[in-house]
């Protein structure tokens, strides 16, 4: 049973689609979901304080607000309005670190039941930078990770396919 989900976001419209498996999953599930926006600053960099106001279940005009906002915080706070007007509870953490190490950081904590990631499919270069980040946050994590990807949407029941899997390696 999935209890609680790690959602590393990276902006607003490349994110949607993991938003939305995270959404289902959650809902499903009662889920808990802690975003993660992780900037590339250095570690010296001061690391301001994000504050979202939790927004009325089904008021996702706060969402709308804020996905039009530029910067970090906006980012990590427009996610946290995303679910809150859908009626999840969400944490929001903003880190200034590597990527793959603050994943698996997160990740090792013992706090997640599944890590959740989109990946890019705009640029070649993007494409290949984030597909090699993927693997090694996959090859390295002590949970499993579900890789959505930008253009496929398909919404698999963990439960029902982990049984089915049971059941195929009985036959």
């Amino acid at each position: 049973m999935i209890q609680s989900i790690l959602l590393p976001v990276e902006g607003i419209e490349f994110s949607k689609r993991a938003y939305k498996i995270a959404l289902d999953i959650a809902q499903k599930y009662g889920a808990f979901v802690t975003i993660l926006h992780i900037d590339k600053r250095p570690a010296y960099a001061p690391v301001e304080p994000v504050k979202a106001k939790p927004p009325k279940k089904g008021n996702v005009s706060e969402f709308k607000h804020a996905a039009r906002s530029k910067g970090k915080n906006d980012i990590a706070n427009s996610a946290k309005a995303y679910f809150g007007a859908h009626g999840i509870k969400v944490q929001v953490i903003v880190t200034y670190s590597d990527t793959v190490q603050a994943i698996l950081e997160h990740a090792a904590s013992g706090k997640y039941d599944v890590v959740i990631m989109c990946n890019y499919e705009d640029s070649l270069i993007k494409k290949f930078a984030t597909s090699f980040t993927i693997k090694r946050i996959i090859a390295k994590s002590q949970i499993p990770v579900l890789v959505v990807q930008a253009s496929s949407y398909k919404i698999i029941d963990m439960e029902e396919e982990r049984i089915r899997r049971i059941q195929e390696e009985i036959k």
